[in-house]
């Protein structure tokens, strides 16, 4: 039978909890200095330090958990997460035009973060159960719907960037399935045939970011200005940076959302090309560490569960930084471990438990010296 809890375990990866640690150390620094900066309450830093607490002990309960345990919890967190996204378009709290957050007095939840990871198990255990009969016709109609259902609701909310980070999340869950490529054409027709119906679903700000991303000097003053702002915010910490709280447009607020979804900019007008390149580092450190775990993994289970939760984190960050940088459209996409927000912090701990949690059912054991 097996143990699905155990109190004995195997030494963590150090260095790639290590490089999550700093990753959550520079987001204080630089949440910090945006509040010295001013127009940023101090009570930001604090609910930051308590969803990183709270994020630790997430990552722990996950990795002491035996990954084949998520076989069972698969449904009821398929559940819970299509349950909260339709309460909350009856008791949501109505945030600059979206409906994204349940509110709790101080505190903030965010449904569709925890979508993440929850529909990662979720089809995870589905994609491993099924196997080979994915590929029967009424099985994947029926899994596509599955999917499909959330990810509506997401849309509707509306939160993009969480829709697209998800849909990116379970495409590369099937692609690695055992679906043969026969299946995979009218996948790909159907999707072609949906894409203008889904362009005409956006939302009127959510159309005119895509038309600014391809000329941000159409609209200096509106769409375009986060975008250019940004740019010139990174562009001016040049090679090491004008010192923590020392950047123009952040600390004098030209660069907007500069704690959340534009902090990279605001780290890297402070820092510099060489404390951006650091930043990049952390996240190379944990993408190869659980590259290794994904190799190898001689479980379907297992590796499907991690190269889910890797497919969330990196790009969730890579999306943020070409945001930042200009490469890719503003989507609202946090930055994760960094960016100020309880719900990506708890999030993204938790999907690193998972991987701890395959490495350490694999009988992968790191060496410090490694």
């Amino acid at each position: 039978m097996v143990k699905f809890l155990s109190l004995k375990l195997p030494k963590l990866d150090l260095l790639s909890l290590g490089a999550a640690l700093g990753l959550a150390t520079i987001g204080f620094s630089t949440i910090q200095s945006t509040i010295l900066a001013g127009g940023e309450s101090e009570s930001i830093i604090k609910v930051q330090v308590l969803a990183f607490v709270l994020g630790l002990a997430v990552f722990w309960f996950i990795y002491s958990l035996d990954f084949r345990f998520f076989s069972f919890l698969s449904l009821p967190f398929y559940l819970f997460t299509v349950a909260s996204l339709l309460l909350l378009f009856v008791f949501g709290e109505n945030i600059r035009g979206s409906i994204r957050w349940f509110n709790f007095g101080n505190f903030l939840f965010q449904p569709s973060e925890m979508a993440k990871p929850f529909l990662i198990v979720s089809f995870c255990a589905f994609l491993d159960f099924f196997k080979e009969r994915i590929n029967q016709w009424k099985i994947l109609i029926f899994l596509v719907s599955l999917a499909a259902l959330p990810l509506v609701l997401i849309l509707k909310q509306p939160d993009f960037g969480t829709f697209i980070i998800v849909t990116f999340g379970l495409t590369i869950l099937f692609f690695v399935s055992p679906l043969k490529w026969s299946r995979w054409f009218p996948i790909f027709l159907a999707t072609l045939a949906l894409l203008p119906l889904f362009y005409l679903s956006l939302a009127p700000y959510q159309k005119m970011r895509v038309q600014t991303f391809f000329n941000p000097q159409s609209d200096l003053l509106g769409s375009g200005y986060n975008v250019i702002q940004s740019k010139i915010a990174v562009g001016s910490g040049e090679l090491w940076g004008r010192g923590w709280g020392r950047g123009t447009q952040s600390s004098l607020r030209f660069l907007p959302e500069r704690h959340t979804d534009f902090i990279f900019a605001t780290y890297a007008e402070e820092t510099g090309f060489v404390g951006s390149l650091f930043l990049l580092l952390l996240y190379v450190v944990i993408f190869i560490r659980s590259l290794v775990v994904l190799i190898r993994s001689d479980n379907l289970l297992g590796s499907l569960l991690v190269l889910g939760s890797m497919g969330a984190i990196f790009s969730q960050a890579a999306i943020n930084i070409g945001m930042n940088i200009g490469l890719l459209p503003v989507t609202g996409i946090p930055l994760p471990l960094v960016s100020y927000g309880g719900s990506q912090m708890v999030t993204t701990f938790f999907l690193l438990g998972i991987i701890a949690s395959v490495a350490k059912g694999n009988g992968t054991v790191y060496n410090t010296e490694s």
